[in-house]
C-alpha cells in the first residue's frame, strides 16, 4: 500500500482475485474447465493449469509450466516450461523448453527443447525435441507415420508398421542445429543468385560510364559478399560439429 494509501502494488507477477473484499495476486492461473469462447485466449506470466480441454483454435501462451487435466484439439500451446496433458494432443502445435508428457500425439507438429514422453503412441506426427522421445508404457507404444527428431536417443515398443506408412526417424543430430544448417544452405543460394545479379548490373553501368549509379550496386555488391562470408563461416562450423 502507497504512503498515501492510494495504490496497491504487487509484489510477485500474476493475477489479482478478490476474496471478501480483500486482493491477493496468485502466481499460478486455474481454468475450472474449457478453455474455448468463455475464456478466450490464454497467455499468462506463470503456471497454467486446466482442468478440462483446449478446444480447437484457441492457445495458452505462458512463461511457466503448462498443465492440462483433458486434451487438446487443434490448439497451440507454448511455455518455457513443461507441458503436460493427461488427455491427448490432436493437430495444431505444441512449443515447450521443457519436457512434453501426454497420453497421444495425433497429426500434430510437437518442438521442445528436452524430452517427449508418450504414454500410448504417436501418429502421423512432426515431432522434435532436443533431447530424447520415449513410447514406452502404453499397449501400444507405437510411432507410426510423419517424422520423429531426436538429438539423443528414440526409444518406442513399435516403430512403423505392416502397412508401410512412412515413418522417418532421425537421431544424432540437435534438430535445431540441423534446421539452422538448411536455412543457412537456402539463404546463401537467394543471395549468390542476387550477388550475381548485382554483378551484371554493375559491369553493365560501368561499360556505359554510369558511374554514380554503379557506386550504389558496388556498395550493394560489398554488403552481399560480407553477409555471404559470414553464412558461409556460419555453416562451414556447423557441419564440422
Amino acid at each position: 500500500l502507497s504512503p498515501d494509501k492510494t495504490t496497491l502494488t504487487a509484489t510477485a507477477n500474476g493475477h489479482i482475485v478478490w476474496e471478501n473484499n480483500i486482493p491477493d495476486v496468485q502466481t499460478s492461473y486455474v481454468v475450472n474447465g474449457d478453455v474455448d469462447m468463455k475464456t478466450g485466449n490464454i497467455y499468462f506470466v506463470g503456471p497454467v493449469k486446466i482442468r478440462g480441454d483446449v478446444t480447437a483454435g484457441f492457445s495458452v501462451t505462458t512463461e511457466g509450466s503448462i498443465e492440462i487435466w483433458g486434451g487438446t484439439d487443434n490448439a497451440v500451446l507454448q511455455a518455457e516450461g513443461e507441458i503436460v496433458v493427461y488427455g491427448g494432443i490432436r493437430k495444431g502445435r505444441v512449443h515447450a523448453k521443457g519436457d512434453v508428457k501426454c497420453r497421444f500425439i495425433e497429426n500434430a507438429k510437437v518442438e521442445t527443447k528436452e524430452n517427449v514422453v508418450v504414454r500410448d503412441a504417436i501418429l502421423h506426427s512432426e515431432i522434435t525435441a532436443g533431447n530424447s522421445v520415449f513410447v514406452l508404457e502404453g499397449n501400444k507404444g507405437a510411432i507410426m507415420g510423419g517424422s520423429v527428431k531426436a538429438k539423443k536417443e528414440v526409444n518406442a515398443k513399435n516403430i512403423g508398421s505392416i502397412s508401410e506408412v512412412l515413418t522417418l526417424i532421425e537421431v544424432g543430430v540437435d534438430p535445431g542445429m540441423r534446421n539452422e544448417l538448411l536455412r543457412l544452405e537456402e539463404s546463401i543460394r537467394i543471395e549468390k543468385y542476387e550477388l550475381h545479379q548485382v554483378k551484371l548490373n554493375y559491369n553493365n553501368l560501368m561499360a556505359h560510364q554510369n558511374t554514380e549509379l554503379a557506386k550504389q550496386y558496388l556498395d550493394k555488391k560489398l554488403d552481399l559478399e560480407n553477409s555471404l562470408h559470414l553464412m558461409t563461416t556460419s555453416l562451414q562450423q556447423i557441419k564440422k560439429h
